[in-house]
């Protein structure tokens, strides 16, 4: 009974919660993009959608199971089950009856009813209602480092190499209407690019969308900047990607289908117009995009796609959206309650044709061609308590691509799964973005088995382990080469205040004996208005019997809603790394939408304040401000064009958010 009582209790606040500072991003998204390098995660998506999530919860009685995937706790079994409750019992009365849906514990339920919203309605709304129920959002960011940097000085009477100021900043608004008919664009300008040209009119980067959602016919209809996920990922995943980290039972996870393009990052994603229409158990998505991207060009072609989105210097510029790239794609698909299946293809046109650089690694890429083709078919199955699903692709090249998976989940309690995946050197995939440990889909095999257990009462074991090999040269190494991952991770609620985690992670290669683990451990109390959070974590790189470290001890403070408008959240860090195999990364709280996960390397200290102030009712000031104090006897920071003099930098941030209802 107390059980129960906790439980609905729960459910009632988290309906009635709006927040008011920054998105707790969940800790498994946190601890995949420190650990990967070229991270397959939009950090400034993840917190965007998350956002939205809480002041736009989604209404569990009338979502879709493409909406519901969007919570990052939700897995393609619960939705699938949330689905079933609905056909078989009819509508939520109650969020508690989440309880009596399998493998939905009291810490899941705690923590995606902030994402649920519920309604009884039996009508479906007229058009004039859905657009009076409506709220507008604005958010501007300021940002500037300090001191200036070399590419922002006259040397001996040149011009500064690069072109514009040092500031950066941006604008977004966003529109939504329901859930239901939404609106939005973004501007933004990098440090180093010019504020007004020819080329750039204030931003340097513009985007925008307008979407509608679940309307009539109409699962969703896309104008303007627009991603697209199908299947695994082996063909088109132009959204996140969850991929190896604590998560180890559901590491492949990417909302399905078309929706709306929201990040400022300048690549992976499409521009034009895509729909999905939905005729009783059928799918069918078309999309066409057409764009400019930056290109590296020869005098034969294109070498290479430049994606940093910078535009600073005139050898910048003149690279910038300098091909034309047009995609037409599609996917169809058929759903009942225990299978679905469908098939996608996706066509490929360039202005110029491609023409890598003739290196060993780069034979199999696409070459002395402008336009390319992928085909595929994906499918998912649920027997019970067991999930099955892959995908199988072919590209133009005869080059074929497949991953099957199955997770066996027995009881809330334990979870099991298995994921095998093959992909041919010579398959491409263009926007392909699936399970992989390369960063491209192709030139792979591998096993992954992960696995959950709660043990005990309050305490979580995760571990996996992933076996895989590259059969042809990679970067860096011209032969076949092998590596294996292990990850332990141990998670211990030890009241309801403080949280502990501790993770050891180890990764090997072959070439030249190389390997790398990790060792992190985090504990976390939580009092009222106060939360304390230590975190430490070291490392040991080892490469031909020689031997490097690097550690890392991170404090935060954070004071919430301090007379119900400040939040305060302070960092300070000390870390030591031998060398830059050793660098370490490490997620801190940043001003509203943004994303912060800086780079660790040297010796030195860390410092950091991030402030949030309710000016208004629906008006939001967040300021940052960070230093490093580097104490390794450096006399610059940086290399190149972004070098500074001095052994400190700093950054400040200013962000305002405006919400009207």
């Amino acid at each position: 009974m107390k059980k129960r009582t906790t439980l609905l209790l729960i459910c009632i606040i988290a309906c009635n919660y709006t927040p008011i500072f920054s998105t707790e991003i969940p800790s498994g998204v946190i601890e995949y993009i420190e650990s990967v390098e070229e991270s397959k995660i939009d950090g400034e998506e993840i917190v965007e959608l998350l956002n939205e999530l809480e002041e736009n919860p989604l209404d569990i009685n009338n979502s879709s199971e493409e909406e519901l995937l969007q919570i990052p706790d939700l897995t393609e079994m619960d939705v699938n089950n949330i689905l079933l409750h609905r056909k078989r019992y009819g509508k939520f009365q109650t969020l508690y009856e989440l309880k009596h849906l399998p493998n939905f514990t009291q810490e899941k339920i705690f923590k995606i009813v902030p994402y649920l919203t519920l309604s009884n309605d039996k009508d479906e709304k007229p058009l004039q209602t859905l657009l009076k129920e409506n709220n507008h959002q604005l958010n501007t960011l300021y940002q500037r480092n300090f001191p200036q940097k070399k590419g922002y000085k006259r040397i001996k009477e040149k011009e500064p190499y690069y072109l514009g100021d040092p500031n950066k900043y941006y604008f977004k608004y966003r529109f939504n209407a329901s859930n239901t008919f939404y609106f939005g664009y973004s501007g933004e300008k990098d440090a180093g690019e010019v504020f007004w040209n020819k080329q750039s009119k204030v931003f340097d980067f513009h985007s925008f969308y307008f979407q509608v959602n679940q309307y009539k016919v109409i699962k969703t209809l896309c104008l303007g900047d627009y991603k697209v996920n199908f299947g695994q990922g082996l063909i088109i995943g132009t959204g996140s990607l969850f991929g190896k980290s604590s998560n180890t039972v559901h590491p492949n996870n990417q909302k399905p289908g078309i929706n709306r393009y929201t990040s400022l990052n300048e690549n992976n994603y499409f521009r034009g117009i895509g729909a999905t229409i939905k005729i009783k158990k059928w799918d069918y998505s078309l999309f066409f995009s057409r764009k400019k991207r930056d290109a590296n060009l020869s005098h034969s072609g294109i070498t290479s796609f430049r994606t940093d989105g910078m535009h600073r210097s005139k050898n910048e510029i003149s690279k910038t959206r300098n091909i034309h790239e047009t995609i037409i794609g599609g996917n169809v698909k058929y759903r009942n309650d225990l299978f679905d299946v469908g098939s996608t293809f996706l066509y490929t046109q360039f202005s110029d044709s491609l023409m890598p650089t003739e290196q060993l690694y780069l034979k199999h890429r696409l070459r002395e061609t402008d336009w390319h083709l992928n085909v595929g078919v994906h499918y998912k199955l649920i027997l019970g308590r067991i999930l099955i699903y892959g995908e199988t692709a072919l590209d133009r090249n005869g080059g074929v691509a497949t991953l099957n998976a199955a997770t066996f989940t027995p009881s809330s309690r334990i979870a099991f799964m298995l994921l095998h995946r093959s992909y041919q050197a010579k398959y491409q995939s263009l926007y392909g973005n699936g399970f992989s440990e390369n960063s491209n889909i192709e030139n792979e095999k591998g096993l992954y088995l992960g696995c959950k257990l709660l043990p005990f009462k309050r305490i979580t074991v995760s571990a996996y382990t992933d076996l895989y090999r590259f059969p042809w040269a990679k970067y860096g190494i011209d032969r076949s080469s092998w590596g294996k991952d292990f990850l332990v991770h141990l998670q211990h609620n030890t009241s309801n205040h403080i949280n502990m985690q501790v993770r050891y992670k180890k990764k090997i290669k072959s070439e030249e004996d190389e390997n790398k683990q990790t060792l992190r451990y985090q504990i976390k109390g939580e009092w009222n208005k106060i939360s304390l959070q230590t975190q430490l974590e070291g490392n040991q790189f080892s490469k031909e019997k020689i031997k490097s470290y690097g550690w890392i001890v991170a404090q935060d403070l954070q004071l919430k809603e301090l007379l119900k408008k400040l939040s305060i959240n302070i960092r300070y860090a000390y870390f030591k790394t031998d060398n830059y195999n050793n660098r370490l990364y490490l997620y801190e709280k940043d001003v509203t939408s943004s994303f912060s996960m800086p780079l660790h390397y040297g010796e030195g200290h860390r410092i950091g304040i991030n402030i949030a102030y309710k000016i208004r009712k629906q008006l939001q000031l967040s300021l940052n401000g960070n230093s490093f104090i580097y104490t390794d006897d450096r006399e610059t920071c940086g290399s190149n064009y972004e070098e500074s003099i001095g052994d400190k930098t700093y950054q400040i941030k200013c962000c305002i958010k405006w919400k009207i209802d």
